[in-house]
């Protein structure tokens, strides 16, 4: 339900931003849409905004100001007028007003050869000046708030469209690591979900049990990719010894041999030496439940990574 949940909203979202891009609706129809995707990805804040663009600012909401600033219907400048009407209205006010200048033009005088105007009548020059600058002003509020709501849509798009490519990408790293170890650590894989629901908790058990997992993870990736040797083994000249203990040891080893990318190799076996430290330490002292998490994540992509740069996980699979 979830994944069908976030694949509606991700639809809806490209929709709308071709609703906007390409002025597809009316501007209720949008503003209606818009307040639909706001829903669906619990913004309050901008279903709110949105809400006040609909049917219009109200002058006892707090909110209502700053949304107002925001949008440019509340200037900066006292002897500018404030519009709190519905976005509907300020477009129904804009085509008013233009068909309003459009009148006044066509009775502006003809001007002479001589570059003189004949018959200037004063007070409708001033009231087109008047119209033009209300007119700009309203044209401007239409266009803070089409960017404003483009801005909404096009982040929530790419956010949404984001994580679920990173799911997807960590969820094929997640099935090649458990088939891997599901003969040498099918105990431990068997604990996972429920240590990363206790984790949400942080409870220090659960953190402590969560991180002792992760060590365990990595010491059957090592026993599985490389099983131990009683003699060390020359990487680059090095001597490593890769007994049963040389966990780490035994996955730079598998790393020297089957990746062929030298600062690929060193940077991945940095990464899994800070991160096994790091683990090794916390299971005994104060690890907080989202570092715990992070530390958890970060275990099942690196040693994904280390598949793939092995060539045991194709990059297109």
């Amino acid at each position: 339900m979830l994944q069908d949940r976030t694949g509606h909203t991700i639809e809806l979202a490209a929709v709308l931003l071709d609703d906007i891009e390409l002025s597809r609706l009316k501007p209720e129809e949008l503003l209606l849409k818009a307040s639909r995707l706001a829903r669906l990805v619990e913004d309050s804040e901008t279903w709110k905004w949105l809400r006040f663009e609909l049917y219009g600012y109200s002058a006892t909401d707090p909110l209502a100001e700053r949304f107002m600033k925001d949008t440019g219907r509340w200037p900066n400048s006292e002897d500018k007028p404030r519009h709190g009407e519905s976005f509907p209205r300020i477009i129904d006010l804009i085509s008013i007003k233009e068909l309003e200048l459009q009148r006044m033009v066509e009775k502006q005088p003809r001007r002479l050869d001589t570059g003189l105007i004949q018959g200037v009548d004063t007070d409708l020059t001033i009231d087109k000046i008047v119209l033009t600058h209300e007119l700009a002003h309203l044209r401007m509020i239409r266009l803070s708030v089409i960017d404003r709501l483009h801005e909404f849509v096009t982040s929530t798009y790419y956010e949404l469209a984001f994580s679920t490519l990173a799911g997807s990408i960590f969820e094929k790293h997640k099935l090649a690591i458990d088939a891997l170890l599901r003969g040498t650590a099918g105990d431990a894989l068997e604990k996972i979900p429920s240590i990363y629901d206790r984790l949400a908790t942080g409870d220090p058990e659960a953190v402590s049990q969560a991180l002792n997992t992760c060590r365990r993870l990595i010491d059957a990736f090592a026993d599985a990719v490389y099983p131990p040797k009683d003699s060390p083994v020359d990487l680059g000249g090095t001597n490593y010894e890769v007994g049963e203990k040389n966990h780490l040891n035994r996955i730079t080893a598998y790393l020297h041999e089957r990746c062929t990318s030298a600062s690929r190799r060193k940077r991945l076996r940095r990464t899994l030496r800070m991160l096994y430290e790091r683990i090794c330490t916390g299971i005994h002292s104060d690890v907080t439940g989202q570092e715990a998490r992070s530390l958890f994540l970060l275990t099942y992509l690196t040693v994904g990574e280390i598949l793939s740069a092995t060539s045991q996980v194709g990059s297109d699979k």
